[in-house]
C-alpha cells in the first residue's frame, strides 16, 4: 500500500530534515487525495455533479 510506503520513507533514518519535510508533505497530499476519492457513504467520487467526470491519464 502506498500509505505504508510513504510512512516508511518518512521514518527512514539518516535523511535530512528538508527531505523528511518534503516526504511529510507528499504524505499529506496523499491523505487529502484519498479523502476526496470517496463520499460519506464509501461510494467512489469521480467528479462533481456540476460538470462532466474527470479521469486522470
Amino acid at each position: 500500500m502506498l500509505y505504508d510506503q510513504l510512512i516508511e520513507e518518512i521514518n527512514e533514518e539518516g535523511i535530512s530534515d528538508s527531505t523528511r519535510a518534503e516526504r511529510i508533505e507528499k504524505l499529506k497530499e496523499y491523505i487529502k487525495a484519498e479523502a476526496h476519492l470517496h463520499d460519506d457513504h464509501g461510494s467512489a467520487i469521480i467528479g462533481s455533479r456540476a460538470g462532466p467526470p474527470h479521469f486522470e491519464d
